[in-house]
């Protein structure tokens, strides 16, 4: 089910103020991950632990090691709220402004793109999962421009900020005996324990937030009657930031039991992170997908 409402209002007649609310609730979305992260229920339940996680006893049919099934049965709802500003070319310029806020929520369902490869900790229990989920992203802002400068001149920008993806916990440990792992790092479907109290959740740190800056300026030469010649200068991430990213395949394995959530710059290894030794929680290691340093680039279009 998606609804959605937009009030717009004319300000004057080169501006305009849009705003959107979103609202969308999905349900028997994918209960598992990929086949290493199987909604597994070939068990019988003897009881639940103090968390309310099942506590599983022998398969009901010892000649399946692991069901490779997925079900259906996990949901989501996602909330969207927009504000947008927009002004119409005129007077030789046009901008947008786009500010979103976004909450984005499901039980036990993995999407394919994430980077994540969660299943359900208890196969007879997915409401444990609800929380956020890998594509909760709540505040994004994009603005944008187009100007003429004189001389054939024309400049664009392209700004971009957001908050960080979520970044999962796992653990090495099978606390539940369901056999179900993620298959990339060794990590499996079940949650820490914090202070003995309370089950961690999904992600309980982000990616670094993202920022970009991109410039754009041409110039046209007319050569003849309907035709012409533009040569573009493209600069990306003027602002070189760094937008870096942890790969949660490397350095996003914590310890079954913390005395607290973990932060970023934990290291869980005996002795520190020294050589040889296992990374910090959330390792920055890479640049972050849809990012680049600082680049230039060239170009000409001939158009008739």
């Amino acid at each position: 089910m998606n609804t959605s409402g937009t009030f717009e209002v004319n300000l004057s007649k080169n501006y305009t103020v849009t705003t959107t609310y979103v609202y969308a609730k999905s349900d028997h979305l994918r209960t598992g991950g990929f086949s290493s992260t199987p909604w597994s229920r070939n068990f019988v339940k003897t009881g639940e632990d103090k968390f309310g996680r099942a506590i599983l006893g022998g398969p009901l049919d010892p000649t399946i090691a692991k069901a490779f099934a997925h079900g259906s049965e996990s949901r989501g709802n996602f909330h969207q709220f927009v504000v947008n500003v927009n002004r119409r070319f005129a007077n030789g310029y046009q901008f947008f402004v786009n500010y979103s806020w976004s909450q984005n929520r499901d039980n036990a369902a993995s999407e394919r793109d994430s980077d994540t490869f969660f299943g359900p900790q208890d196969p007879f229990n997915i409401e444990l999962d609800y929380g956020r989920n890998a594509l909760d992203v709540p505040h994004q802002f994009k603005a944008a421009f187009t100007a003429e400068i004189g001389a054939g001149f024309r400049i664009g920008a392209l700004f971009i900020a957001r908050s960080g993806v979520p970044y999962p916990a796992y653990i090495a440990e099978d606390t539940n005996g369901d056999g179900a792992s993620n298959g990339n790092n060794a990590g499996t479907n079940d949650r820490p324990v914090v202070n003995d109290s309370y089950l961690l959740e999904r992600y309980p740190v982000r990616q670094p937030s993202f920022m970009q800056f991109d410039l754009r300026l041409s110039k046209e030469f007319r050569v003849g009657e309907g035709r012409a010649v533009e040569f573009l200068a493209e600069f990306f991430n003027v602002l070189n930031r760094d937008n870096l990213y942890s790969n949660p395949n490397i350095s996003s394995v914590v310890p079954a039991v913390l005395s607290r959530a973990p932060q970023v710059g934990d290291c869980y290894a005996v002795g520190g992170c020294g050589a040889g030794k296992s990374p910090a929680y959330r390792t920055l290691d890479q640049i972050s997908p849809g990012s680049t340093p600082f680049a230039v680039q060239l170009g000409a279009r001939f158009r008739f």
